[in-house]
């Protein structure tokens, strides 16, 4: 049983039976009655990172990449700042004054390693501020 927090709404009990990331849509399902749930439906919910499943080696929640270092060709490009999901799963890196967004594909995305807080990214060079540029 986790405790679920929902801002404005209060807090109830429930077991959390799945979880879905989908390009656009975020979706967890809860082990309660349709009626109770229905009033927060499309809300943002909180759960404590002790509540969370813990995955297996080499998964990771978006929430881990907030913060990581973010490398292309072993060169420094930024920090993770946030997590994006809309159309696409976007993330933003920060370098100093500049933000970069990456597209969350496998295309982009060569690594994560959440163990050393690190991300490496194959995009294209003239579109990345390294730390030597400014």
């Amino acid at each position: 049983m986790v405790t679920i927090a929902v801002i404005g709404l209060g807090t109830f009990g429930s077991r959390v039976t799945e979880a879905l990331l989908d390009t656009d849509t975020e979706l967890v399902i809860l082990d309660k009655d349709r009626d109770i749930v229905e009033k927060y439906k499309n809300c943002d919910i909180f759960i404590s990172k002790d509540d969370i499943p813990l995955l297996s080696k080499g998964q990771y929640y978006f929430f881990q990449l907030k913060g990581c270092q973010v490398y292309h060709d072993n060169q420094f490009i930024g920090l993770v700042k946030s997590v994006e999901s809309g159309y696409q799963t976007i993330l933003r890196i920060q370098n100093k004054d500049k933000e970069v967004l990456i597209p969350y594909v496998d295309s982009f995305i060569k690594s994560v390693d959440i163990d050393s807080n690190r991300i490496d990214v194959d995009v294209i060079e003239s579109e990345i501020p390294y730390r030597n540029r400014f």
